[in-house]
């Protein structure tokens, strides 16, 4: 699972509304076990946003996973399981 949000709609809970509905029906309707989030350290803001819908840290980092820019980038892993709590209030 991942994300992208234009910088001035940051921070008014759209990605956290969008993301619960696509936990719900992945895990409700597809009938998904786990679901993971690969997430740049660096990127403070998706880990709160993997965070808020219930993921856990499961590892990390992940040495050079992505390219992008020209470079490699190394990731955490995030996971959430079917029947965790979804979102932490």
């Amino acid at each position: 699972m991942g994300w992208l949000i234009l910088p001035e709609m940051q921070g008014k809970g759209y990605m956290t509304e969008a993301g619960q509905a696509l936990l719900r029906h992945l895990i409700d309707d597809l009938g998904v076990h786990k679901v993971e989030a690969l997430i740049r350290k660096e990127n403070k803001p998706s880990a709160a946003l993997a965070k808020r819908l219930g993921f856990r840290l499961e590892g990390g980092p992940i040495r050079d996973r992505w390219m992008g820019g020209g470079k490699w980038h190394s990731v955490m892993l995030y996971g959430l399981i079917a029947g965790e709590e979804r979102v932490s209030r």
